[in-house]
C-alpha cells in the first residue's frame, strides 16, 4: 500500500482528486516552511504533527 496525496472530499474517488503541479507545488511549501521550523527539534516533539491539517490536501 503506498498512500496518495489527494484533494479533501475525493477520498472515495482518489484518481478524480489527483494533484496538479501547481497543487504539488502548493504542498511542497508546507512541508519546507514545517521542516523549516522543526528540522532542529526532537523528532518526538513533533511526529504526529499534521502539516495538512489546516489545508485541502489529505493523504489517502
Amino acid at each position: 500500500m503506498v498512500p496518495i496525496l489527494i484533494k479533501e472530499g475525493f477520498g472515495n474517488d482518489p484518481a478524480s482528486g489527483m494533484l496538479n503541479e501547481e497543487e504539488l507545488n502548493e504542498v511542497f511549501g508546507y512541508y519546507s516552511n514545517w521542516w523549516d521550523l522543526n528540522s532542529n527539534k526532537d523528532f518526538d516533539l513533533f511526529r504526529f504533527d499534521d502539516i495538512l491539517k489546516e489545508t485541502n490536501y489529505i493523504w489517502r
